[in-house]
């Protein structure tokens, strides 16, 4: 399915339900929001959201919407595959899986790098244009960062033959025991580019490397989305 052809389904199939959701989640809260409580727990993705801001409910519905057409998509793709995880809730229940049945092993994969899919979806709020599932696993398996028991995984070679198809780059908040891997978008380009200007300003003008990296990640922090 292409980037458009995701966008239409989006605003088609997904809003008037996106939006049910809204409303119950706020009748819901309605016991806080009497107290002057107006933080809402977001349909579909976990987020919390300001309700008393009409503009904090529209972003967050938004990405709800992104992430429902991000899953659909998946499914039309994949259909062999799990549900794909969009919340904080079922991407944490996955990874807390994958701890238990221990990370090292090879048959585990498969959902590591499904995982990791996940995590850079929801990284970059789902855009239309992120890479679908077969290019970035492709692209996981021919890195040299991906643990040699993902990359020796023979039934993932032969439903996804290696090769660098997209630019990735290693998430920080990965597992101690893994890099994850997350898509290298244009934003994340650009944002890196403006991040290492700032660093090298910060140092010409006789900053430590210490401030100096603390203005790379304030720049790179605020270019990404949040």
């Amino acid at each position: 399915m292409h980037g458009d052809n995701v966008k239409t389904l989006c605003a088609s199939a997904f809003v008037e339900k996106v939006n049910e959701l809204f409303d119950e989640a706020e009748e819901r809260a309605k016991p806080e929001l009497a107290r002057g409580k107006t933080n809402v727990v977001a349909p579909v993705t976990g987020d919390i959201y300001d309700s008393w801001y009409s503009e904090r409910c529209e972003e967050a519905k938004r990405k709800a919407c992104a992430a429902l057409a991000a899953r659909a998509r998946f499914k039309k793709d994949h259909p062999t595959w799990p549900e794909l995880p969009v919340s904080e809730d079922e991407l944490r229940q996955l990874q807390r899986g994958l701890s238990q049945r221990g990370w090292w092993r090879t048959e585990a994969a498969p959902q590591i790098i499904f995982l990791m899919f996940a995590l850079s979806l929801r990284y970059h709020l789902w855009p239309a244009e992120h890479p679908g599932f077969r290019d970035f696993a492709r692209s996981v398996l021919a890195d040299e960062r991906t643990k040699h028991t993902i990359r020796n995984n023979d039934e993932l070679k032969k439903e996804f033959p290696p090769a660098p198809i997209v630019e990735l780059f290693r998430a920080t908040d990965s597992p101690s025991s893994l890099d994850f891997l997350h898509w290298f978008s244009p934003k994340r380009v650009t944002g890196e580019k403006k991040a290492r200007q700032a660093f090298a300003r910060a140092r010409a003008a006789g900053a430590s490397i210490e401030e100096a990296q603390n203005a790379f990640f304030r720049i790179l922090h605020a270019e990404l989305p949040q």
